[in-house]
């Protein structure tokens, strides 16, 4: 049995997993008889990547579950890549009706399912007892009707978004409702800045924001898209955070400053929202007519 790249050991901090390494790397020696390297998650991805360092020896990551935060910095890159590859299928005139459905699939999967799956599994599991009001039997059930619903909002939202983009024919001004990559952006900064400072009260109520969040992204509250405007101060404002923000998400740095962004964005909007809310109402917003 290879179990080289197949397995991860997730144990719930760094004192436990340097009091566990040694009897585990006696343990898998004499029950396989082949040499193991234990490797800490970081660690595991460049020998992976470079097969540096590797030898002969089997590569098992153990590492401690708040070193394991992949998730939430790949939704993260998903949201620059899901703003790229529309601009890019565009420039190369790739664009497609069946594009625009696999676009809203993949952003059902990034930022409706793992954005849920996110919170609920850090709540859930919570091996350090961060999180105990969502761990009773009658909790535990909240918690999972919360997220359901973000879950299903995020599909309702983009949904509607298609149906109602065919009967603009492509001309909206405005998003209607949160968007998903607005959502899904918000929810795993969130979490990777309150991991970072401790922030477990603040966290402990993340599945109720993203319960608000759902209603908010099936609302008919009109949001400005991030587009050109007449001004130049705010093109150059705009491009320069947007650069940042793509610098800061690929090198998982700076999280704080991406909070600041969507806070920004979020306050901004809402007031831009309610100024022009009448005007942009449209003549008809339901996905579903009557035949």
């Amino acid at each position: 049995l290879n179990l080289d790249g197949r397995l991860a050991i997730i144990v719930p901090d760094a004192d436990f997993g340097r009091a566990l390494t040694p009897q585990l790397d006696r343990e898998l020696t004499a029950a396989y008889g082949v040499r193991f390297e234990l490797a800490n998650a970081a660690d595991a991805g460049r020998i992976l990547a470079t097969g540096h360092g590797r030898d002969s020896k089997q590569t098992i990551v153990v590492d401690s579950v708040d070193q394991m935060d992949g998730m939430e910095w790949l939704i993260v890159l998903c949201v620059l890549l899901d703003k790229a590859d529309g601009t890019a299928a565009r420039l190369l005139r790739a664009t497609s009706a069946i594009g625009v459905q696999l676009d809203s699939f993949s952003d059902f999967v990034t930022f409706g399912i793992a954005p849920g799956t996110l919170v609920y599994m850090a709540l859930w599991q919570d091996p350090n007892s961060h999180f105990v009001i969502w761990q009773g039997s009658v909790a535990v059930w909240v918690l999972r009707v919360l997220v359901a619903s973000y879950v299903l909002c995020a599909c309702i939202r983009l949904a509607k978004f298609n149906v109602l983009a065919e009967e603009s024919e492509g001309d909206q001004k405005c998003f209607y409702g949160l968007a998903t990559t607005l959502c899904g952006a918000t929810v795993s900064v969130c979490y990777i800045v309150g991991v970072h400072y401790d922030a477990w009260d603040l966290l402990r109520w993340l599945p109720v924001a993203c319960f608000a969040m759902g209603v908010l992204m099936v609302s008919n509250f009109p949001m400005p898209k991030l587009a050109p405007t007449e001004s130049k101060a705010m093109n150059a404002f705009i491009g320069l955070n947007v650069a940042v923000a793509y610098v800061t998400g690929i090198l998982r740095i700076w999280p704080e400053y991406l909070l600041a962004m969507l806070g920004l964005y979020l306050v901004g909007g809402f007031i831009w929202g309610l100024r022009y809310r009448e005007s942009l109402k449209p003549r008809r917003l339901d996905p579903y007519p009557e035949s």
